[in-house]
């Protein structure tokens, strides 16, 4: 996990595990629940929206069935780094 303290290549490699990830969440279903942090995260790291691009949850994510909870999760993390 990063730490607070992480420079922009942790966040990269951060970033870089999430996207690469086999368990995706189609990036639309994330467009479509917190649309203004997926738009800054995808302007970030070029991922288009409304594409069939994935974005997958870390294992460390709260265990959750609700993709929103997992996706508010995901935000909450990059937003606590500063990467939004």
């Amino acid at each position: 996990m990063l730490q607070a303290t992480a420079d922009r290549s942790d966040l990269d490699y951060f970033v870089a595990q999430v996207f690469s990830t086999p368990d995706a969440i189609p990036l639309g279903y994330i467009n479509l629940a917190l649309d203004r942090h997926a738009r800054q995260v995808c302007a970030l790291y070029e991922v288009p929206l409304g594409m069939e691009d994935c974005v997958t949850q870390p294992t460390w994510f709260p265990a959750s069935d609700d993709i929103e909870d997992s996706v508010a999760a995901f935000a909450d993390k990059l937003d606590s780094y500063g990467a939004l």
